[in-house]
């Protein structure tokens, strides 16, 4: 087949109507903008429960992150008498083992799944805090295997949004029982949110994002059906 600088420029200036569509193409409708409204009526209309599981895995992920990273200083100091200068030591393992998490587990979330794998790791985060303050309250952990049993509960779980004002209160009571309660909170719902992702949360392992869910640009997004 021959071709020429003139046939490149013809193919160029083809016309959109003799355009074909591929069968898993998008028509996007461009908008200047993209209001609150819009996007109030996308989350609690379209897609209430992913809205509902989103804001539950946030949470949980938030108390439980939290009630450990933001305060772990003062536990360290408090029970255990770490000086302030060598707190840095024991932050350095606990910042690896949430490193390690997603480089080791990352890829199983497409080829085992995302909903299982979400849920997975959300119940045994919080069971293994759990866990980990039961053997603080009981006075059995030094500075360095509590921080060990971080590690491990952080391998699995993810980084949250800053709300330590809680547990922060609780350790300045210098009781070991409500320190527990407050990691208790975070692990209590970190499992209730690891199991709505199990009965409400999306399968998108493999998928594209526009599987999961249109643009809001595309020009069917308005008229056609959502799953919630």
């Amino acid at each position: 087949m021959s071709w020429s600088p003139g046939s490149r420029r013809r193919s160029r200036r083809r016309p959109a109507s003799s355009w074909r569509r591929s069968p898993d193409s998008i028509r996007i409708r461009q908008r200047k903008s993209i209001g609150f409204g819009t996007i109030a009526h996308t989350a609690f209309k379209l897609y209430p429960k992913r809205t509902v599981l989103g804001l539950a895995l946030f949470i949980g992920q938030a108390f439980l992150y939290n009630a450990v990273f933001f305060t772990q200083a003062l536990v360290l100091s408090t029970f255990f008498g770490v000086a302030d200068d060598l707190v840095p030591l024991y932050i350095i393992p606990f910042a690896l083992g949430n490193l390690l998490g997603p480089l080791l587990l990352g890829r199983l979330f497409d080829s085992v799944g995302r909903r299982p794998m979400i849920t997975l790791c959300y119940v045994l985060s919080g069971g293994l805090l759990i866990g980990t303050g039961l053997l603080f309250n009981a006075q059995v952990l030094s500075a360095t295997t509590l921080t060990a049993c971080w590690v491990v509960v952080f391998l699995f779980a993810s980084a949250g949004a800053s709300a330590a004002y809680l547990t922060g209160k609780l350790v300045e009571t210098e009781k070991e029982i409500n320190v527990f309660y407050g990691y208790l909170i975070g692990a209590v719902l970190m499992i209730a949110a690891g199991i709505a992702e199990w009965f409400i949360g999306v399968e998108a392992a493999g998928k594209s994002l526009e599987d999961v869910a249109r643009p809001l640009t595309a020009d069917e997004a308005e008229g056609a059906g959502a799953p919630a």
